[in-house]
């Protein structure tokens, strides 16, 4: 069988990984439980996140098991804006948004045999959280330096006061959102990318 990194990498879906040589070991070694996640800010997916949708569906296809994790908890805090505050929606519409990206999600992943893709979403595990809970078991891990260290919105722009926190918060929940989905399914890699719906810009890792 052809090595599955090689043909991401001749297929332009892997410029760059953490580690090449354990992720080509992983998966010889496999199957790998992988996730890639989509946050449902907007109605639709867009053009950019069908590479990581292909992507997912070739290591499926070379015998892997992924998870479309559909972020309705990183949804109802919104993506943040070059210019202007984050947009938050209210949650009936983010609730409906999660279920049409899980409908275009599934499009591309197969639900059935022994490597069956599964769909998950953040919300599931995160609404019972209160924000006591967020900040003493989850937040002791975030170091406040680093997060004012890197840029709140794609331009590069300085949060405003009211956007501070839900970005701080964004940081945090995606963060909680990434070990959480790791250490409940066994998660080994992601396919990084865009994760925003159709009207918003990439969030900045």
């Amino acid at each position: 069988m052809t090595d599955i990194v090689d043909e991401l990498k001749w297929r332009g879906l892997i410029a760059l990984s953490t580690d090449e040589d354990a992720l080509r070991k992983a998966f010889a070694d496999g199957p790998v439980t992988f996730y890639c996640g989509f946050d449902p800010t907007a109605p639709s997916l867009h053009m950019g996140n069908l590479v990581q949708l292909l992507t997912m569906r070739r290591i499926q296809d070379a015998g892997n098991l992924p998870l479309g994790l559909v972020g309705g908890a990183t949804g109802l805090i919104g993506d943040p804006r070059p210019t202007s505050e984050r947009t938050l929606n209210d949650p009936g519409t983010v609730a409906d948004w999660v279920l049409r990206l899980r409908s275009q999600v599934e499009r591309y992943l197969d639900f059935e045999g022994e490597h069956a893709a599964r769909i998950v979403n953040n919300l599931d595990w995160t609404s019972g959280m209160s924000a006591i809970s967020l900040l003493r078991d989850v937040g002791k891990y975030f170091r406040v330096n680093t997060m004012i260290a890197k840029e709140a919105s794609p331009g590069g722009s300085t949060p405003t006061p009211a956007s501070a926190t839900p970005s701080s918060a964004t940081r945090s929940s995606r963060g909680w959102t990434t070990w959480s989905s790791t250490a409940a399914t066994a998660a080994r890699c992601r396919p990084a990318g865009a994760t925003s719906g159709a009207t918003s810009p990439p969030v900045p890792s």
